[in-house]
């Protein structure tokens, strides 16, 4: 790693990551298109320097654009598939809060 830091000259006092993303691309049981993202980056909002951190996980459905009724569709969608949704992103961000218990 000190290889890599003196190649690309950065400075080690004032650097870090910037953001990690991770997609699991079609999960099972969806249409194509559909993702799950999930992105920690460090926080702009929160002051304490030590463990600020920004979590967003982003569950993307898609649909067919040709269908005239897309919009019925999407309401229809997000009343079937929420409570689906925000399990998975409850169990990143749990497990992601019992590292930092660790």
């Amino acid at each position: 790693m000190g290889d890599i830091v003196k190649m690309i000259n950065l400075d080690q006092k004032k650097g870090g990551m910037a953001s990690l993303a991770m997609c699991q691309t079609q999960p099972k049981g969806r249409s194509a298109g559909g993702c799950i993202t999930f992105t920690v980056e460090p926080s702009r909002v929160i002051e304490n320097k030590n463990t600020r951190i920004h979590v967003q996980v982003n569950d993307h459905y898609q649909i067919d654009e040709a269908c005239d009724n897309g919009r019925i569709q999407l309401f229809d969608l997000v009343k079937k598939e929420f409570e689906e949704s925000i399990n998975p992103a409850d169990r990143i961000v749990n497990q992601l809060k019992s590292l930092s218990m660790e």
